[in-house]
């Protein structure tokens, strides 16, 4: 780092489970903001394993922060970094336990 304020950081909450819904609630902006000591507000986001497909499910979760679901982001790193979708799993599931890594 450089050490000139004003660099994003995103909180991201990755889970498993079916039920996701109030996991995004487990990122506390304003706890783990005071650990940060940044500049700007974190972003939150919830990584989940499952395309959302229910309108009422997607709001509930980006009135709070991002939603990252791991199949669109595959998908977008199709033309980017890979032709080759097993290729991009990797990609990502390396790219998610690195974001893990930070948050633990």
């Amino acid at each position: 780092m450089d050490g000139k304020p004003g660099i994003p950081i995103m909180l991201v909450q990755c889970t498993i489970k079916d039920d996701f819904i109030n996991k995004i609630g487990d990122i506390d902006i304003k706890l783990w903001s005071s650990w940060l000591s940044s500049d700007i507000e974190p972003l939150a986001a919830l990584a989940v394993p499952t395309t959302v497909t229910k309108d009422e499910v997607w709001s509930e979760i980006t009135t709070r922060g991002i939603l990252l679901d791991r199949n669109r982001l595959v998908e977008s790193c199709a033309d980017t970094i890979s032709q080759k979708p097993l290729e991009n799993l990797n990609y990502l599931i390396k790219l998610v336990s690195e974001i893990a890594e930070l948050v633990h």
